[in-house]
């Protein structure tokens, strides 16, 4: 008989997850219909039916709503139009797509007749308040800026709770990961749990450079990291210079950084630190946020983990894989059994 795990969501659990977003929620959750602003024509658009799932409707203003945030991000970027456009056309695809999605586990929570209790809504309500810092007054305000009512608001809230509930009912309560996956897992991943490890332990100078920042900005800051650099070639301490220029909050601890395998670091990163002994230092290096230079204090050896170190992370990463695979599964069921109509 093979030994399982299995994980079994409780209300409390289902609440707790509304904390992680129930303030990005509350701040973005409807939209005011007839009309909608067009902020790149300065245009009123009439709303209307996106999309019919079954007997209920997606309407433009949810799904211009939803998408607001990633517009906004590739607007920030200044692309090419063509670019910019076919960005944002494959985000909307792509939201229309969860919207379709939520719709119908909404659907499927309808005819299961599962339900949430007024208590559990009030205390999720009472959780993102507390970890939001707002008072009953400042969250009716909010809500109030949004265009939301907390008839409105709890709707929302009760849908937050129900989907993942939901899951469980038809997804993670049948997920079991049995201890022979694990040690198949395990013996098939020796880079990352059989064998023995190099730690970095590193140091970092930083000089930050705004992205704002203009050219002679960046050249004086380019030729401060240089000077650095020179003395560091002529065998000054790493630690004092770092503590002395360094603009990171890292410099009050001589630059440091902590200790990291190889793999885990960035591609430029580890290209910088191919060679470089212990007590050896980078040559300057340009990343986004300004120029670096990291310093090797130390390469210790980690030895490899056994499996009953790893049993747990391993059951975890493998149900996690499992109810994202079986509930894309389910979904792809219950979207070819349904009525779906998109309306360009």
């Amino acid at each position: 008989m093979k030994q399982g795990r299995s994980v079994t969501l409780t209300g409390a659990s289902d609440s707790s997850q509304v904390v992680k977003i129930g303030i990005l929620t509350m701040l973005s959750f409807m939209i005011a219909f007839n009309p909608l602003p067009d902020p790149a024509h300065g245009k009123e658009v009439v709303d209307r039916i996106v999309a019919v799932v079954n007997d209920d409707i997606i309407m433009l203003s949810e799904l211009e709503k939803a998408i607001i945030p990633y517009k906004e991000q590739i607007i920030s970027r200044d692309l090419e139009e063509k670019e910019a456009a076919g960005l944002l056309f494959n985000v909307r695809q792509k939201m229309l797509d969860k919207l379709i999605g939520e719709k119908l586990t909404d659907q499927e929570i309808e005819r299961l007749k599962l339900s949430v209790s007024e208590k559990e809504i009030d205390e999720a309500i009472e959780q993102i308040k507390k970890a939001n810092y707002l008072t009953d007054e400042s969250l009716r305000e909010a809500l109030k800026t949004d265009g939301l009512t907390m008839i409105d608001y709890r709707k929302e809230i009760k849908a937050q709770i129900l989907r993942p509930r939901l899951i469980n009912y038809e997804v993670k309560s049948k997920v079991i990961v049995t201890d022979e996956d694990i040690e198949a897992y395990y013996r098939s991943h020796p880079e990352r749990y059989g064998g023995a490890t190099m730690q970095y332990h590193l140091r970092a100078i930083m000089m930050s450079v705004e992205d704002s920042a203009g050219p002679d900005v960046k050249e004086r800051k380019r030729k401060a990291i240089e000077a650095v650099h020179q003395r560091l070639e002529k065998g000054e301490s790493f630690t004092a210079i770092a503590g002395e220029v360094s603009d990171s909050v890292l410099s009050a601890d001589g630059g440091k950084l902590g200790a990291f395998k190889l793999e885990d670091l960035s591609p430029l990163y580890q290209q910088s630190l191919k060679g470089i002994k212990e007590g050896g230092h980078t040559g300057i290096l340009e990343t986004p946020s300004g120029y670096q230079i990291l310093y090797v204090e130390k390469i210790a050896e980690e030895p490899g983990k056994s499996l009953k170190e790893v049993s747990e992370e391993i059951s975890g990463k493998l149900y996690e894989e499992t109810v994202s695979e079986k509930f894309n599964t389910w979904l792809e069921g219950l979207r070819k059994k349904s009525d779906i109509r998109i309306i360009n």
